[in-house]
Order: C-alpha cells, then sequence, then structure tokens
C-alpha cells in the first residue's frame, strides 16, 4: 500500500474549525499524512469535536501499531459515512 499525500489543513475563522476538522478526517481516511493547523484562535472544544478527535486519534494509533486493523477501521469509518475506501 502506498503512502498518501502530506496534507497541511489551515483553519484561520473560527466558524470553519469544525469541517476544517472533519476535512482532516477524511483526508486520513484516503490514508494521506495531516497536519491541522488552527491560526489566530484557540479551538471551542464541542462534544462533536471531541468525538472527531477521538476518532482521529484512535486511526492514528492504528495506524501506528497494525495495517489489518487499520483497514478494518477504514472500511468501518466509510461505512458510516456512506463511501468506498480505495485500498
Amino acid at each position: 500500500m502506498s503512502a498518501g499525500k502530506k496534507v497541511a489543513v489551515l483553519i484561520k475563522e473560527k466558524d470553519r474549525q469544525y469541517e476544517g476538522l472533519r476535512s482532516s478526517l477524511g483526508l486520513l481516511l484516503e490514508k494521506h499524512v495531516v497536519s491541522m493547523f488552527v491560526l489566530g484562535h484557540e479551538v471551542t472544544m464541542t462534544e462533536e469535536y471531541q468525538d472527531n478527535m477521538g476518532f482521529i486519534n484512535e486511526i492514528r494509533q492504528l495506524k501506528e501499531s497494525s495495517m489489518e486493523d487499520f483497514n478494518e477501521l477504514v472500511e468501518l469509518a466509510a461505512a458510516e459515512l456512506g463511501v468506498t475506501p480505495e485500498f
């Protein structure tokens, strides 16, 4: 399996932080290496935001420990989003 691209997600406007996080999550599911940067404000940690951050952390941990487990998690997440992952 080939590695994806290195992607930086920049979030400048406070009202776009959730959208930036969801974009980061989608890029991770497509197996890109993602770094997210919030510029000029602190993140408002809502319950939804916290849930997505937790999911991203789980993906990163699985990616490091076992590619088979990672692929399984990607398939589950993709099913929830209604998309088909490409391996």
